[in-house]
């Protein structure tokens, strides 16, 4: 089933779909695979137990996963959060879960937390609050689900956003400091260089803190872009994103860095080859520079 949903996504893909939908549809098989053998789980070790009923456990999606944005060999970051605290159910479902998960090739990287005594903003990192910040659930007991969104808008969002804006423009400037503050690099890292995916993250995420937003899509409802801008930074965005499932599928392998051998592979996925591959390699990087650019500043205002 995985292998022949992935083989439709990548046609898909060779016939020109965006990276945004590429993108999406990745992490749509992802959630069928998981909310599957989540339930699949949960049966074969509920059965015979007297509690009855659904265990307080929930499933959540994290970071780009948690946007629905997940290239072909991205990490898929999943939390579970338990209320009050874990079972020995619970324990057997999970550990069920991830076997059948590694099992089947997802890279999956997961962290269990208490809902009552573990998610509190004053113990966690950088790292796990912007996470946090695109999370999206996917399975399991409602309840504890709404814990988790009162969590979200009462102590991550409401409390100390201003700190979180400084730590995000600090985190900002020391990863420009690597890659020499541009954008026009012969080698650039299209995740985390000047321009690159993270770039559009971080104003995103700095619009949601500051305005307490509980989605990404309504930065664009407080001014910070004529029509005009904002249509070309999400063009720019997603010709990024298709960059990246590209580099993903020639390399066969998660891959950001788009390297000088590397180039000219990726232009004739754009039909930018042919014989003439030295000037198409060429208009492809120029294409690139310019949505680079864009979204780097847009992102620095």
């Amino acid at each position: 089933f995985i292998a022949q949903e992935k083989a439709e996504i990548l046609e898909r893909h060779l016939k020109g779909a965006g990276g945004k939908e590429i993108s999406r549809e990745h992490a749509d098989l992802v959630d069928e695979i998981i909310c599957r053998s989540y339930r699949a789980a949960l049966q074969a070790h509920a059965k015979g137990r007297r509690d009855g009923g659904d265990p307080p456990l929930i499933l959540v999606a994290l970071g780009g996963y948690g946007r629905g944005e997940l290239n072909l060999h991205s990490d898929v970051d999943i939390l579970f959060v338990y209320s009050p605290g874990i079972t020995p159910l619970m324990e057997e479902v999970i550990g069920e879960m991830l076997r059948f998960l590694w099992d089947a090739g997802l890279p999956v990287s997961h962290s269990c937390r208490s809902l009552d005594n573990d998610l509190h903003r004053a113990e966690l990192d950088l790292i796990s609050c912007t996470s946090l910040m695109e999370s999206r659930y996917l399975i399991g007991e409602k309840r504890v689900f709404d814990g988790f969104v009162r969590f979200l808008r009462e102590d991550l969002f409401e409390g100390g956003w201003k700190t979180f804006v400084r730590q995000k423009i600090r985190e900002r400037d020391l990863r420009y400091a690597q890659y020499e503050k541009s954008a026009n690099l012969l080698e650039p890292n299209i995740k985390e260089g000047p321009g690159g995916l993270r770039d559009f993250h971080t104003a995103v995420w700095l619009v949601r803190a500051q305005f307490q937003l509980d989605s990404s899509h309504r930065i664009w409802d407080h001014g910070f872009a004529r029509a005009r801008e904002k249509e070309d930074v999400l063009e720019a965005y997603d010709f990024l994103l298709r960059v990246r499932n590209e580099m993903h599928y020639a390399c066969g392998k998660k891959n950001d860095i788009l390297a000088l051998q590397l180039q000219e592979r990726i232009s004739e996925g754009f039909g930018r080859g042919g014989s003439e591959s030295l000037r198409g390699v060429e208009q492809f990087m120029k294409d690139y520079y310019l949505r680079a650019n864009a979204i780097r500043s847009f992102s620095g205002r």
